[in-house]
């Protein structure tokens, strides 16, 4: 089943590339600091 997460899904190809700008975004979000989740309303009305 590890291969499956490998091999892109036919039905959404922007999956990966999506995945890895989360990541970045997530990384630059907590680089500026606790302060910054409060500026995202999206962020904090899920915590």
């Amino acid at each position: 089943m590890a291969s499956s997460a490998v091999i892109r899904d036919p039905a959404r190809p922007e999956a990966p590339a999506t995945a890895i700008f989360m990541l970045q975004l997530l990384f630059a979000i907590d680089a500026l600091g606790p302060k910054a989740l409060d500026e995202i309303p999206l962020v904090s009305d899920s915590n």
